[in-house]
Formats: structure tokens, sequence, C-alpha cells
């Protein structure tokens, strides 16, 4: 992030009364503490192999995607998902297949 950006974001906050000082000093921080590196892709899973590593139907796979337990993968300039990331996938199998 830029210094200007991270001046201005200071002075926008030393402006605000409802905003303690700590507090301040917190979202500063987080705001310049690197984050760690998210992957820029994921091998794409398709959705019978999915639902074979869950041991669920495909159908299954398919509600999974549609209440976010799941994240589709589309390819660039198609419309239908291709299966779902395999980063979603392993997050799911390590949650045992359902989030609370």
């Amino acid at each position: 992030m830029k210094t200007t950006t991270l001046d201005l974001i200071r002075s926008v906050l030393k402006s605000d009364e409802t905003v303690a000082g700590d507090e301040r000093s917190r979202i500063i921080r987080l705001m310049t503490t690197p984050s760690e590196p998210t992957p820029t892709h994921s091998r794409i899973v398709s959705f019978k192999e999915a639902a074979g590593r869950l041991a669920v139907q495909r159908r299954t796979i398919y509600h999974y995607c549609r209440t976010g337990i799941l994240e589709r993968a589309r390819l660039p300039g198609k419309g239908r998902a291709r299966g779902v990331t395999e980063l979603s996938l392993d997050s799911a199998i390590e949650q045992g297949g359902k989030r609370a």
C-alpha cells in the first residue's frame, strides 16, 4: 500500500472521535502487516471426482456449491462451471464435508 494512502487513512481515523487510540493503532497495524500470500489459482476438480472424494452424490456437490461450501470453478470465457476448486474441496474434507 502506498504511504500516501496510509497517511490519508491515518488522518481520517484521527478525525473520527468514535475510534479509540488503541483501535486506531490496531487498524493501522493490520493494514501495514504483510498478509500470507493467497494462492492465485487452484486445480479444478470435476464434479464427479469431488463427489467421489467426499463420498456423496453429484447432486450434493451442486448443493454444496449453491450454499457456498464449495467454490465452483469456471474457465475464462465459459459460462458453465467445469468443477470445483481443489482448495475449497480440501477445506470441505477437513471439515467433514459440512459447515456449521
